[in-house]
């Protein structure tokens, strides 16, 4: 899947082409302005009437002599007529491999979505500010690699020059300033050495008793996320499957007794952000009692195409959990227990 325009834009290094005196501070004859750190350089940028766009490198040290990078995208340009500041910002979701770790609406023409993603084997936090104000759109995004050891004063550095420049990012003399990134919601940072992390939030759908279990486990695995409804991707299949399973069906959490012992177990999908142009995924069982569980009794990965896939378990026939694939007969898989773990056959 071909990257979307900003992405690719601020993953391609570039040598500096413009002076620190000569930062650029707006675009589309001065209707979008705004002021850049000093300190940041500037790799490329172009202007007209009705388009512009400008790629930023942020000094790092820590990625030195690595295929990581600290950056900066500006764009902006004409919006169609009628665009709205939600439209503009839900494309973050259609980003394969994306994680949403905050989404800050603010007022009617702003919004900041915090998201990560993994590229070249690591996470990248992704700071994301909208507009979209008098037939204008402008999309800044900050990404910043999360490497062993990173500077943590760096990061916050990098964090407080992103909520300057959202200070100061303006469409036609107007902004917003009400939203701000904190720090401290959205990075785990580590002490006194270490790697930072993205704070990812459980989904609120999990049940009470498996959240403790899910947090104690995805603690180790990192790369791991637990898949929502916005990852599906055939929404039609979807509803189709909640007619006949109910209307509360989710295609990647179910609860049953699986392994037969009387006590209700469950089973998540979970995207793995490693592979995120593959949309990969895997599958984890938890069997009952949870108590001080710190793993699950089966865990597979290797899967792909998780928008297409589904979890069930049939109560109704043969008791089992099956994964499957929306509109398909051809490929479903059914997981039965052996000892404390699972065993799968395809179910034709």
């Amino acid at each position: 899947m071909p990257k979307p325009l900003l992405i690719a834009i601020i993953f391609v290094a570039a040598a500096p082409i413009v002076s620190a005196q000569q930062h650029p501070s707006s675009l589309i004859q001065k209707r979008v302005t705004f002021t850049l750190a000093a300190h940041w350089k500037i790799q490329h940028q172009e202007d007209s009437a009705t388009a512009g766009k400008i790629s930023i490198l942020i000094p790092y040290p820590e990625t030195e002599k690595t295929p990581h990078s600290a950056n900066v995208a500006i764009v902006a340009n004409i919006a169609s007529t009628g665009v709205t500041i939600k439209e503009i910002g839900d494309k973050v979701y259609s980003y394969p491999g994306q994680t949403v770790v905050d989404d800050i609406p603010d007022g009617k023409e702003w919004r900041t979505i915090v998201w990560s993603v993994y590229s070249s084997g690591a996470p990248y936090v992704m700071l994301n500010r909208f507009g979209c104000a008098n037939g204008i759109a402008v999309d800044v995004l900050m990404s910043l690699p999360l490497l062993e050891n990173s500077d943590p004063k760096w990061i916050e550095k990098a964090i407080s020059d992103f909520n300057s420049l959202c200070e100061t990012l303006k469409i036609d003399a107007a902004n917003s300033t009400e939203a701000k990134v904190n720090l401290g919601e959205i990075i785990e940072m580590p002490k006194p050495n270490g790697t930072p992390y993205v704070k990812i939030k459980l989904p609120v759908y999990l049940r009470p008793e498996h959240k403790p279990v899910l947090e104690r486990w995805l603690k180790e695995k990192r790369y791991l996320r637990l898949a929502t409804e916005s990852d599906c991707a055939d929404k039609e299949g979807l509803e189709i499957w909640r007619k006949d399973w109910g209307k509360d069906f989710n295609p990647y959490y179910s609860i049953g007794d699986f392994n037969r012992d009387g006590k209700n177990d469950f089973a998540v999908l979970l995207v793995d952000l490693k592979k995120g142009e593959e949309h990969g995924f895997a599958i984890a069982i938890f069997n009952a009692p949870f108590g001080n569980k710190k793993a699950p009794n089966y865990f597979e990965g290797g899967y792909i195409d998780l928008g297409r896939c589904y979890i069930v378990y049939n109560q109704m026939a043969k008791r089992r959990l099956y994964l499957g694939v929306f509109e398909s007969d051809f490929y479903c898989v059914t997981f039965y227990p052996k000892g404390l773990g699972y065993y799968f056959r395809d179910c034709l």
